[in-house]
């Protein structure tokens, strides 16, 4: 359960951050007047470590990252201006504010792309980190799946039952960092 002290130091970096770069907005002509920010939730599992609900004006962190004193609040912090920065995108560039969207050959396009140039123009206009994934600590839930070990050092894989059955009928899958085979100890 994340405390409430960390919930409204979440909100507040993310108010903060958006009135700071309030300025960079008007002066790029984009008018972010009518946006509300939207709410945090530390209600998200998983390996992901946030997600932008524009719909709901709504971004989810994982709960877990908060647990492990290795992530700094700098990396919580990035993470949230990255959700924000899909939300900012869709309000500028999805809902119509600069007429429908065209890709470079001119086509249509039904939604903006998650890291596509429009929300690294948001991100840019938030001075922010534009990194697409994350290195924070999270816990995973791998009691439905079997530890597999390769000769990368203190490496381990955690493959689903599916996969260790085609393993157990003589599949072989390998480490994409050393290239050696998958096995049991």
């Amino acid at each position: 359960m994340v405390s409430e002290e960390i919930k409204l130091k979440a909100q507040q970096n993310m108010e903060n951050k958006f009135q700071e770069s309030l300025e960079r907005f008007k002066l790029h002509n984009y008018d972010v007047s009518s946006f509300v920010l939207p709410t945090i939730s530390f209600k998200l599992k998983g390996k992901v470590a946030g997600r932008a609900y524009s719909k709901e004006n709504l971004i989810k962190l994982n709960y877990e990252i908060t647990n492990f004193p290795e992530n700094t609040e700098e990396q919580l912090t990035d993470t949230l201006y990255h959700e924000l920065g899909h939300i900012i995108a869709n309000f500028l560039f999805k809902d119509g504010q600069f007429g429908v969207l065209r890709d470079k050959y001119g086509r249509k396009l039904k939604r903006l792309k998650p890291h596509g140039e429009q929300w690294k123009l948001v991100m840019w206009m938030l001075d922010s980190n534009d990194s697409v994934t994350h290195n924070l600590k999270i816990k995973v839930n791998n009691k439905n799946k079997i530890e597999y070990f390769c000769d990368c050092e203190d490496n381990s894989h955690w493959m689903t039952k599916n996969a260790h059955n085609k393993i157990l009928r003589g599949a072989r899958y390998t480490c994409r960092a050393c290239k050696s085979f998958l096995h049991i100890n």
